[in-house]
Order: structure tokens, then sequence, then C-alpha cells
């Protein structure tokens, strides 16, 4: 298999994943067949489905690998943890999804400081599927009147405080910051007018995919975009700051 560059750290988020995601796939395939047993008929079929989305990130993750030309090497699989109850399922498998949360956040954050666009962007997903899985299971837990541990009821917002940071520190020194109105400025510079516009084109696509839609001015070699604030809002949100980094990365990627 013919090895490719690839920033080694990359490669090591992607083995944990692998191995912490088929940890994942027999977590819940035991704990829906367990609750099967007990005779919850449809926690089982929530549980199996849990197990078959968790399987699907294994794939992609197989996928990422043998495109970088990396042999798959997924290897220490987590025991099952189980419980009396249907609540302390909940709960074990809420803490193992927020351990998920942080790899992605963490690895994703990596890719956008080294300027890897798509490693940023494949962690990223992830990430926002996992959380997705935490809010879910939330929600269940909830549901069942069982309270959430007061530690871990906090991690949520403790990991979005954390991935707002990152992102504001990720931001690079072509943006500025403006109180009145809240917004962001940002300036790119080019080598050639078509660069320019190769760059407007990806930047649409970008905008296309997010559904964000900054102000944009551009001359021969440069262009000025401006991310305003939510009408209404005197503050800037976490996903302007996202969008400014993802056009950060584009542009690092092929540009800067």
């Amino acid at each position: 298999m013919r090895l490719q560059r690839t920033d080694q750290r990359v490669l090591g988020y992607l083995g944990r994943a692998l191995s912490l995601e088929l940890s994942a796939v027999q977590l819940y395939s035991t704990q829906a067949r367990l609750v099967a047993t007990w005779g919850l008929d449809e926690p089982a079929r929530r549980l199996r489905a849990e197990a078959h989305e968790e399987m699907q990130h294994v794939e992609r993750i197989i996928a990422r690998m043998l495109a970088l030309g990396v042999a798959p090497n997924g290897s220490q699989l987590r025991p099952a943890r189980l419980g009396p109850d249907l609540q302390s399922l909940l709960q074990a498998d809420y803490v193992f999804e927020m351990e998920l949360v942080q790899l992605y956040l963490d690895a994703a954050s990596h890719g956008a400081r080294i300027g890897s666009y798509d490693d940023r962007v494949f962690f990223q997903g992830l990430l926002e599927e996992e959380q997705a899985h935490a809010r879910e299971l939330t929600h269940w837990m909830q549901a069942l009147g069982r309270p959430i541990d007061e530690r871990l009821s906090r991690r949520p917002d403790r990991f979005r405080r954390l991935a707002a940071i990152q992102r504001r520190r990720a931001m690079s020194k072509n943006w500025r910051e403006r109180p009145r109105p809240a917004r962001l400025e940002g300036r790119y510079e080019f080598d050639s007018y078509e660069a320019l516009r190769e760059f407007l084109d990806r930047a649409a696509e970008l905008s296309e995919r997010e559904g964000f839609y900054p102000d944009m001015g551009f001359g021969r070699d440069y262009v000025n975009i401006t991310i305003h604030a939510d009408e209404g809002s005197q503050s800037l949100a976490d996903k302007h700051r996202r969008f400014a980094q993802l056009l950060d990365e584009l542009y690092a990627a092929d540009f800067g």
C-alpha cells in the first residue's frame, strides 16, 4: 500500500477514533440484547439504531484511513459497560459519548491549526453527530425521570465553551472583530485575479453548503468580507466565528 505524507497526529486521532467507534458498536449492540431480555422492545430498537449509526462512523473512518494510504489499526476495544436498569445503561452511554465528543473536538481543532481543510471538515462532521447523540441521550434520560449526574450535566456547556475558545484562537490575523455594530471584518490577498475568482467561486460553494452568506467586496487582488451578527443581536455567535474559520482554511489550503 502506498503511504502518503500525512500528519502523524491526524493518523493518531483516526486510530483512536476507530477503536472508540468499534467499542461503541459493541456497547450499544450488547445493551440492545440485554434490554431485549428484560422485555423492553422499544429501548432495544433504539439501542440497535445507535449501534448502526456508530458502525457508519466506523466505515467512514476506515474509508478515510484507506484514502490516506494507511491500514486501519483499531485494536483496543473497551469492555461493554452494563448495569441493573435502563437508566444506568444510558448514564454510561452518555459518559462514553462525551469522550467521543472530546476526541473529535481535539482532532478538528488540530486540523484547523495545521491548515488541513479536509481533516478539519471530516472530524467536525463526526463531532456534530456525536454531540447530537449526547443530546438524544440527555432527552431520553430526562423522559425517564432520571436526573443526570450534576458533574455530567455541566459537560455539554463545558465542551461548547471550549469549542468557542478554540475557534477564536484558530481564527487567523486576517480577521478583526468590531463591536458597533457587531461584526467580523476579514481580508484576503491573492497573487492573481484568476486566483481571486477561484476563491470567490469556492467561497460561494461554501456559503451554499453552510447556508451562510456574508457581504463580500473585491478588487483585482483582494477580497474584503464582513460577517454581521444576526439581526437584532448585539453580539456575534459561535456560528459566525466558525464560518470565518472555514474561510481561513479554504484560503490557507490553496491560496495562502
